[in-house]
């Protein structure tokens, strides 16, 4: 089951296996396309282990406990032998390998919980576009692994029957937020829309309103495109993870710039409040 972890991390950047048409079980249905998928994400895999073999030493300091990711029928004696398991395309995913083959990648993976919502990132510092994926803790699917493709368009399952057409998908991109297409066979699209719901601004009443105590007299700071490129830096978009030069507005609770036009409002606004500090 966890061959699919580094399948669906495979999908998530080949953008041919994002388009390719699939069976019941999330394989393509196309015999060369599921050959090449099970290769790469293989060599994935023994890419992953050998980074942590090569780099023991700077593993064992953060593996005090090589088993607390584990399954419960698993208990590793040493690191090497952890490592020695991982290599079997049927070994269970655990959070260190996670991280490991985040640095192989040297881009962020986002774990992102079925049931509670919660969102678990691995090498995060990195400006690289995330490769994003939905687990499954229990249920009929427990331990698996789904890739959700970053895009601006609805949430989507790919249909599996080869009679049934795919909706088309919206042209236009009216902000810089995005939305979530499934790619591989997943029972929780629903789970995935409610957790992309939670994302999206709310409508402020008096019991979601936002502590406003300390910034009553505060107005919410904007930056213009007109500064020079030497400010690059300082331009990261906690929204859409961008570092383009555009008007930018700042969180009042928690300090942290987005894009006028992902944030969904105006450079006039007076009070600006993001997502995650409104949804506190």
């Amino acid at each position: 089951m966890d061959a699919v972890f580094f399948r669906s991390i495979v999908i998530g950047n080949t953008p041919a296996f994002q388009t390719a048409e699939r069976d019941g079980n999330g394989l393509p249905s196309e015999c060369h396309t599921k050959i090449q998928e099970q290769i790469q994400a293989d060599a994935l895999r023994q890419k992953m282990t050998s980074h942590m073999l090569s780099n023991i030493e700077g593993f064992r300091e953060v593996s005090a406990a090589i088993n607390f990711d584990m399954p419960s029928s698993f208990a590793f004696f040493s690191l090497e032998e952890k490592i020695l398991h991982m290599a079997h395309s049927t070994a269970s995913v655990g959070d260190m390998d996670i991280s490991a083959t985040s640095e192989v990648l040297q881009q962020p993976i986002h774990i992102i919980n079925a049931e509670s919502g919660n969102v678990l990132k691995y090498n995060d510092d990195s400006l690289a576009q995330p490769v994003t994926l939905l687990y499954s803790p229990h249920g009929d699917n427990a331990g698996h692994y789904d890739c959700v493709l970053e895009s601006a368009v609805s949430v989507a399952l790919i249909s599996h029957n080869p009679s049934v057409s795919q909706q088309k998908l919206a042209a236009k991109r009216k902000s810089r937020k995005t939305e979530a297409e499934l790619i591989t066979s997943s029972p929780y699209k629903r789970k995935l829309e409610e957790w992309q719901a939670k994302q999206k601004p709310t409508k402020k009443t008096s019991k979601s309103k936002p502590n406003t105590e300390n910034t009553e007299k505060q107005k919410a700071r904007n930056k213009k495109t007109s500064v020079s490129h030497q400010q690059e830096a300082s331009w990261f978009c906690f929204l859409c993870r961008e570092c383009t030069c555009e008007d930018m507005i700042q969180c009042l609770m928690c300090s942290e710039w987005v894009h006028v036009d992902c944030a969904g409002t105006t450079e006039s606004q007076r009070e600006y409040f993001c997502d995650v500090c409104q949804s506190k």
